[in-house]
């Protein structure tokens, strides 16, 4: 009977508590990773077709999340980041119970910019033709081509300082 009572006590700890998971890199990452970790929110929403928030959190300096356990149970699971920042898995689609962590990832930056040409006047007016871009480590050389309004994005590119040129 007491044995009985420690398991149901334990088991509805661990179902209130809420679901959770870490933060983690995937390099070695110099700069401050508090600052970074901090920077990331998880959202919880339903799936599609409703996608209504259920609750959200910003990530601690640890890279440990929490939010209090849902009552919906199927969830959607994303980090909302920095711009530049990649992360993977991009969302984690769970199921109750919710019994294990839920993990990401960051795996890299991205190099983002938008290509504008100046006028004898100073104003700048963007590129719409689409160009290549090239950003280059001195070692690995990264090729895209910009979008419509002359924006480009390329990654994830591993730590260091880049170059970057338009081909």
């Amino acid at each position: 009977m007491l044995l009985s009572i420690f398991l149901c006590i334990a088991r509805c700890a661990t179902e209130s508590a809420g679901i959770g998971g870490f933060v983690t890199f995937g390099f070695d990452y110099k700069g401050s990773k508090q600052k970074l970790l901090t920077s990331l929110s998880i959202i919880v929403k339903t799936p599609p077709p409703q996608n209504s928030n259920v609750d959200s959190t910003v990530v601690q300096p640890t890279g440990y999340w929490i939010v209090a356990t849902p009552t919906h149970h199927e969830l959607v699971v994303s980090v909302k980041a920095p711009e530049g920042v990649i992360i993977e898995p991009q969302t984690h689609f769970i199921q109750y119970p919710f019994q294990s962590n839920i993990d990401f990832k960051i795996v890299g930056f991205s190099a983002i910019g938008q290509i504008s040409t100046a006028q004898p006047d100073g104003s700048l007016i963007k590129v719409l033709s689409p160009l290549t871009v090239e950003v280059t480590n001195g070692k690995d050389i990264t090729l895209t081509s910009t979008t419509s309004d002359g924006t480009y994005n390329i990654g994830p590119l591993p730590p260091g300082e880049y170059t970057v040129s338009l081909k």
